[in-house]
């Protein structure tokens, strides 16, 4: 092995291992464009339909593109990570189209180019770090509001945010939980009472207005 492919190797390793702990998966056409084969214009060229193919737009000979390809998957294979096919569609107005990555149009090799890479342990550490920031939001928002109207107006208000996310508004629903019990310890029977009724409210809500798959994320079914 060369210096030049240690060299390409290492940038193809750190591409992966940044995408990973950034957002929790990898694609190879993030990678190409960490390495300076594919800029973001002509990504989006392509993915415009403005090209016939990615490759086409690529400033690596196919020579080089296969062994990136290979080394994403030998990385992808080392640290465990899920390989997940994407359909890449074009982006834009009229009818949809699924895009060519190569130019011979290979199966195999258009299976490559799609394929995402998934780092299971991080989505679930990244998940969990967003909730832990809805928590603090949701309460430091109540923690400013010292009457029982003034959660009352709250409620109201974050339940109308939050009614198109379930999983959020799960966090909202644990979170009068918590407040429920942490009031009757307290022996703040108006505020326990506030919060239960809230915490009522939160779940019938998610029963009347979620279908089946929702109210079963809403519960963590």
């Amino acid at each position: 092995m060369t210096e030049n492919e240690k060299k390409r190797i290492a940038k193809i390793q750190s591409s992966m291992y940044t995408q990973c702990k950034a957002r929790g998966y990898a694609t190879v056409v993030d990678v190409l464009m960490d390495m300076g084969y594919l800029t973001k214009a002509n990504y989006e060229n392509w993915r415009f339909g403005r090209v016939p193919y990615l490759e086409k737009v690529c400033t690596a000979n196919l020579k080089k593109l296969s062994f990136v390809n290979k080394q994403i998957r030998n990385y992808a294979k080392e640290k465990g990570l899920k390989p997940s096919f994407t359909v890449y569609k074009k982006w834009g107005k009229g009818k949809s189209q699924q895009l060519r990555f190569s130019k011979s149009g290979d199966p195999g090799i258009e299976k490559n180019y799609a394929t995402h890479f998934i780092d299971q342990k991080q989505i679930a550490n990244l998940k969990k770090q967003k909730e832990e920031q809805i928590e603090k939001k949701i309460a430091d928002l109540f923690e400013k509001k010292e009457s029982v109207q003034q959660i009352s107006e709250l409620h109201h208000s974050e339940i109308g945010l939050l009614k198109d996310n379930p999983a959020k508004l799960r966090i909202l629903y644990k979170f009068y939980e918590s407040q429920l019990w942490k009031m009757h310890n307290a022996n703040n029977n108006e505020l326990y009472l506030l919060y239960k009724s809230l915490w009522e409210q939160t779940k019938e809500f998610a029963v009347n207005n979620y279908d089946f798959n929702e109210v079963s994320i809403f519960f963590n079914i």
